[in-house]
C-alpha cells in the first residue's frame, strides 16, 4: 500500500484527474424510480385513478422509503487503527462530511446526497503509530431527483427539493424536509437514534416544526438539539394540528399559514427546517401539498408525492395507510383514522379549486395565504421573497395593455403593447389571443386585425395573469357604396370578402357590383 503522508501539502486537495469517467450512483431506490418515471398524472379532474399501489406491492429487500445507498471502497491499509472518509461538493473539501470507519471494513454505505452532484472524497488511514495517510482520492456522480433521507429511528423522510416548480425550475435542496416523529407520543422516549440524529444534523436540519396535538407533544426542546453556550442549537416551534387539520378535512386554516411563515423566517436565516406529524402522512401531507404548489409543482407531481407516503413502513410494520389520491368510490374521506385506506388528495383539491378567482393551483394558493384567516396572513414580500429563493423564479404580479378600448373599421390593424410587474419578472413572454376571431384576430406580437363587424376582447396572457382589451369592429363608411341587383343603391357597405377585379368590380359569390 502506498502511503501518503498529510504534509506533502496539496495533493490531498487535488481533484481527481477524472475526465468524465466518473462513477454514477442513482439515489432513487428502483421501486421508487419506476414510480417515478413510468407514467404521468395529467390532469386535476382525473382523480379516480391511483397507480401507487401497483408499486408498493412489489416485494423488495429494502425499505420503500429509502433512498438508494452510495457505496465507497478502498485497499485496506494494515496499518490503520481506523479509517476517516470526508465527502465534499468541493474539490477542497470544504463544507464536508465526515465518517469514522472501523478498521474492519474498506467499505462504507453513504446516504442522503443530493441528486445531480459531483461529490469529492478522500479516505485516510489513521492509526497511533502513523498518524493520518490519505489513501484514496477520486470523485462520484449522483442521479436521480427525489431525495429520499435515511434517519435511523423514523421513516418517510424527503427533501422537497428537486421537484419541478414554477416556469420548470427545480426546486431548491436541502432547505425543506418533512418527515414523522422524533419523540413517541405523550411520552419522553427518543426514538431518532444516535445515528439518525447525525444524519439530520447533518443534512443541515436546524430547526424542528412538530405538527402533532398538544397531548402528543412533551417537550419543547428539539431531539436534533444540542446546547451551544447555553443555547439549544435547534429552534424547535409546536403548531398543534388536531384531526381536523387533516387533508380530507381541509379547511381555510390559519395554523398552515403560520407554519410557513415560520419557514420563510428560518430560511430567511439560513436555517433549513424539518416539519412532521406522527407518520408524515396527513398533517405533513397538508403542509407539504401548500408548499409544494406555492412553488409551482404540478396537480400531477403533488400527487404522487402524496402518494409516495404509501411506501412508508411505519410503527408495526405492515404496510402503511395507503396514501391514494382518488376516491375510490368515496366522495367524501372517511372519519376513521382507523381505515387502512383515506382518500384525502382528491377532496382537498375539491376544496381549494373553487373560489378564489385564481386561474392556476399556484395562484389559489398564493391568494390563500395572502388574504389569510381571522388576520392571520403572510406578506406578498414574503412570498414573493420564499418562491424567488426557492425556485429562482419572480412571478408577474400584473399585467399591462398600453391602450384600454380599441374601435376599429374592418380591414384596420393596431399594434399592442403589454408590460408586467416587476420588469424583472423569470417569464417574459406574452401570449395574445382573441375571443373571437371572426371579429378580430391578433398576432403573436399583439397586431389586431379588425375583419367582421361586432365586439370582442383581445387579451395579453402573461405567466399565468391576463389583461384584456375591448374590441369594437364596424363597417367601412368611407363613401364607397355598391350598385347592384341585391344592393340597395347608394348605400355603404363592408367590402371585406369582395374581390376587385381590373376594371374596379367588386366581385362576391360570382356576381359583380360597381363601386360607386
Amino acid at each position: 500500500m502506498r502511503r501518503i503522508h498529510l504534509l506533502w501539502g496539496l495533493a490531498m486537495m487535488a481533484a481527481p484527474s477524472l475526465a468524465q469517467n466518473y462513477e454514477q450512483f442513482p439515489l432513487e431506490n428502483e421501486l421508487t424510480h419506476r414510480y417515478l418515471t413510468e407514467f404521468t398524472y395529467d390532469t386535476i379532474p382525473d382523480l379516480h385513478v391511483s397507480y401507487i399501489m401497483d408499486y408498493y406491492n412489489t416485494a423488495t429487500t429494502y425499505r420503500k422509503d429509502q433512498p438508494a445507498p452510495v457505496t465507497l471502497n478502498w485497499d485496506t491499509d494494515l496499518g490503520a487503527d481506523e479509517y476517516r472518509i470526508v465527502i465534499s461538493e468541493n474539490p477542497a473539501l470544504t463544507d464536508s462530511i465526515e465518517y469514522i470507519q472501523s478498521k474492519d471494513s474498506t467499505v462504507k454505505t453513504v446516504f442522503n446526497l443530493i441528486p445531480g452532484r459531483t461529490y469529492y472524497y478522500s479516505i485516510f488511514s489513521k492509526s497511533v503509530q502513523n498518524g493520518e495517510f490519505l489513501i484514496k482520492n477520486s470523485a462520484f456522480q449522483t442521479t436521480g431527483m427525489l431525495r429520499m433521507i435515511y434517519a435511523e429511528g423514523t421513516h418517510n423522510v424527503r427533501d422537497m427539493g428537486g421537484w419541478p416548480g414554477l416556469g420548470g425550475h427545480p426546486i431548491k435542496y436541502g432547505q425543506i424536509y418533512r418527515g414523522a416523529r422524533l419523540i413517541k407520543e405523550k411520552s419522553s422516549e427518543v426514538l431518532i437514534t444516535q445515528e439518525g440524529r447525525k444524519a439530520l444534523r447533518d443534512i443541515g436540519i436546524r430547526c424542528e416544526i412538530d405538527l402533532r396535538s398538544s397531548s402528543d407533544v412533551t417537550s419543547s426542546v428539539s431531539a436534533l438539539a444540542d446546547k451551544v453556550n447555553g443555547q439549544w442549537d435547534v429552534e424547535f416551534y409546536h403548531f398543534p394540528n388536531s384531526v381536523n387539520a387533516r387533508m380530507y378535512h381541509y379547511d381555510a386554516n390559519e395554523s398552515n399559514i403560520q407554519e410557513i411563515q415560520t419557514i420563510i423566517n428560518c430560511l430567511k436565516k439560513g436555517i433549513p427546517v424539518y416539519y412532521h406529524c406522527s407518520m408524515g402522512a396527513d398533517r405533513t401531507g397538508t403542509l407539504g401539498f401548500l408548499i409544494g404548489a406555492l412553488l409551482g409543482m404540478s396537480a400531477g407531481d403533488l400527487a404522487k408525492d402524496y402518494e409516495l407516503t404509501t411506501f412508508c413502513e411505519p410503527y408495526t410494520g405492515e404496510p402503511g395507510f395507503a396514501r391514494l389520491r382518488n376516491y375510490e368510490g368515496k366522495k367524501g374521506a372517511p372519519d376513521n383514522y382507523s381505515d387502512p385506506k383515506e382518500y384525502m388528495f382528491a377532496p382537498l383539491i375539491d376544496k381549494i379549486n373553487p373560489g378564489t378567482g385564481q386561474n392556476s393551483l399556484q395562484r389559489k394558493i398564493y391568494a390563500f395565504l395572502k388574504n389569510g384567516v381571522n388576520g392571520v396572513k403572510i406578506s406578498e414580500a414574503d412570498l414573493d421573497w420564499f418562491i424567488d429563493y426557492m425556485v429562482d423564479y419572480r412571478i408577474v404580479k400584473k399585467v399591462n395593455i398600453d391602450k384600454s378600448r380599441l374601435t376599429l373599421k374592418v380591414g384596420d390593424t393596431q399594434q399592442l403593447s403589454a408590460s408586467f410587474t416587476p420588469a424583472d419578472a423569470t417569464v417574459q413572454q406574452v401570449i395574445w389571443d382573441t375571443n373571437d376571431s371572426s371579429v378580430a384576430t391578433v398576432s403573436e406580437t399583439g397586431l389586431v386585425t379588425a375583419v367582421g363587424t361586432g365586439s370582442t376582447y383581445v387579451k395579453a396572457i402573461v405567466d399565468d395573469l391576463q389583461k384584456t382589451v375591448r374590441v369594437t369592429v364596424e363597417a367601412g363608411t368611407d363613401g364607397i357604396g355598391l350598385i347592384g341587383p341585391e344592393k340597395e343603391e347608394g348605400q355603404a357597405y363592408n367590402l371585406a370578402g369582395y374581390e376587385s377585379d381590373k376594371d374596379g368590380l367588386y366581385i362576391l359569390d360570382g356576381k359583380k357590383y360597381l363601386s360607386k
